[in-house]
């Protein structure tokens, strides 16, 4: 069922859910925020979508048809830039950590609150937007020998490409932006981004895997500071 509009200025949000119940849910929470809305039912269908309409957030279920929904977010995280909401029933630490490794940005559990959907959303548009307002313009961030490109989304070490989520992305362009400065969780992902995650822990995880894409490539890691926050260290080759 597709509720798209015409519209080019409003934010694309792609709805990937096979059970007719809980997809009404989530158009009817949506509708009333603005958004340009499309739903399908299937992996092939919002495979698809994706690559022609490129929404800024897909809400996608985790059980599908035709495949499993946290594979499918690993695919789109290999090539898209869109922040990605997993809707599932499963509720365990174990299967929110795997949703998260795949490159999920937020997780939320069925059933759910329309409000808290809402907010969840709203807070992923918005960071979509507020990347951009970091600097003011698309202007590449240099750390050592880290680079940051606002306009092309593209982070790189060296030389050498590092593959990040929107959000992971969104956290390393404010570190860079003061790389002397200790960032608390939420100035890390924008103070009106309070939905962001259900926990300290949902934080956490983000941290730690950009931590450990960054450790990787070997020139940058985030350093701890006990009981404020975060910050970008670099080591020079």
């Amino acid at each position: 069922m597709s509720t798209s509009s015409s519209s080019t200025t409003r934010a694309r949000v792609l709805i990937v859910e096979d059970a007719p119940e809980y997809q009404i849910v989530v158009e009817n929470s949506l509708t009333d925020e603005g958004y340009d809305l499309y739903s399908v039912s299937t992996i092939d269908a919002a495979r698809l979508k994706i690559d022609a309409w490129q929404p800024v957030v897909v809400v996608l279920d985790v059980g599908l048809p035709d495949g499993n929904g946290v594979e499918f977010c690993r695919q789109i995280r290999s090539d898209q830039s869109a922040y990605v909401l997993l809707l599932t029933a499963r509720d365990t630490e174990p299967d929110m950590l795997a949703g998260f490794a795949a490159g999920a940005d937020d997780y939320l559990t069925k059933p759910f609150s329309p409000n808290e959907l809402r907010a969840r959303v709203r807070a992923l548009v918005r960071r979509s937007g507020a990347t951009a307002k970091v600097t003011g313009k698309p202007t590449t961030l240099q750390v050592g020998c880290l680079s940051l490109h606002p306009d092309s989304r593209v982070v790189e070490a060296d030389g050498a490409q590092v593959d990040l989520t929107a959000t992971e992305f969104g956290v390393l362009q404010r570190l860079m932006t003061r790389p002397t400065m200790v960032f608390n969780r939420s100035q890390l992902i924008g103070s009106d981004d309070e939905h962001w995650g259900s926990s300290d822990h949902t934080v956490n995880v983000h941290i730690a895997n950009l931590r450990r894409k960054l450790d990787h490539a070997g020139h940058a890691h985030i350093d701890t500071v006990r009981g404020v926050g975060y910050r970008l260290s670099t080591l020079e080759p």
